[in-house]
């Protein structure tokens, strides 16, 4: 019995050691696809398209050993093509058996298919490219809002030069030399001299300054001008504007000396200016320049022509509407016309 229990234990022995001295390698190697193809191209190819000087640019122990197919695309591309037409291994030189073609050539297409599907609606790299002239120039007038010529800043249609897709919005072939490069960055500190900086936001002017405060300063000028003054200096262009609130203002000063004949007796001059238009402090002015005691004293010409042409403007006449008509009320309009008419003279 013990004979027998030692020679089932040696049998035992005998059978894991065999187990563990098979040769694994050929058998692990046909349960993995990559390693299968590794072994048929490296047996056939090789020789010629391995890491020592690969013929037509072609390294296949490189591609190999790339974890990522798809990365390289093109060149599977051409070895399924070579593959299929029976072209490569080149006639003369030994050939791999039909199921091995097949072998590689079905696995680099699933690998491929399944890089595929992984990276779909993927665009891949995508090169960061600069603007042509034209869309540079149409850029800095929607940035600036003035036309500014930037072929005279020396970005022209040259520097649009391409490769040969002879498209020059193609990223992928636009050059970027240094000289084009420093004319687009000189182009830039001349655009930016449009540019106002001072009180309010970023504005840009057709005239470039040094800062743009002078610009602005002149600017606030003319508003101020524009909406209280009532002209302009020689050096402004001697063009004068807003010479009709003078005749505003000699209806107000009417206007507020008749205020209870007009039904109105407790307004004032500054809403007698608002309803005219015309600021509370030049309607106050002038009414104490109409209205002012002369203590004896003599206004100058043509100031005092002003004032009699004033004083002798019609007073309005007491409303007295009736009930079968309104004469009383345009006889009220109508003096109102004549005064508004008579202060436009005064003003002339």
């Amino acid at each position: 019995m013990k004979r027998v229990r030692l020679i089932r234990l040696l049998a035992l022995i005998i059978l894991c050691v065999a187990v563990f001295l098979l040769p694994l390698g050929p058998r692990a190697a046909d349960t993995n696809p990559r390693a299968s193809v590794r072994t048929i191209l490296e047996q056939n190819c090789y020789s010629c398209h391995g890491a020592s000087a690969p013929k037509a640019g072609l390294n296949l122990q490189k591609l190999m050993e790339s974890p990522t197919t798809g990365e390289h695309f093109q060149e599977w591309e051409r070895v399924v093509t070579v593959l299929d037409q029976q072209t490569m291994p080149p006639k003369g030189m030994p050939q791999p058996a039909e199921s091995e073609r097949r072998q590689v050539i079905d696995w680099v297409e699933a690998s491929l298919s399944d890089y595929a599907r992984r990276h779909e609606g993927d665009p891949g790299e995508v090169t960061v490219r600069r603007l042509t002239s034209g869309e540079y120039f149409y850029a800095i007038n929607d940035l600036t809002g003035i036309p500014i010529d930037t072929s005279a800043l020396g970005i022209d249609t040259a520097t649009d030069s391409v490769g040969g897709e002879g498209f020059a919005s193609f990223g992928d072939v636009q050059f970027m030399q240094d000289a084009t490069l420093e004319k687009y960055l000189s182009a830039a500190r001349r655009i930016a001299d449009h540019a106002v900086i001072g009180a309010g936001p970023l504005e840009f002017f057709v005239d470039p300054g040094k800062t743009g405060f002078e610009l602005a300063a002149v600017e606030r000028i003319r508003d101020i001008y524009a909406r209280a003054g009532f002209r302009t200096v020689s050096g402004e262009g001697g063009r004068p504007f807003g010479l009709e609130k003078y005749g505003q203002a000699l209806y107000v000063a009417w206007q507020y000396r008749h205020r209870a004949a007009l039904g109105r007796p407790t307004a004032t001059i500054a809403a007698l200016a608002a309803g005219e238009g015309i600021s509370k402090e030049f309607a106050t002015h002038i009414n104490e320049v109409l209205t002012r005691p002369r203590r004896g004293q003599s206004l100058g010409h043509p100031l005092s022509e002003a004032v009699k042409r004033w004083d002798r403007l019609p007073s309005p006449l007491p409303s007295r509407p009736s009930s079968k008509d309104d004469s009383g009320s345009r006889s009220m309009m109508e003096v109102e016309k004549t005064v508004r008419a008579g202060c436009s003279e005064i003003q002339k």
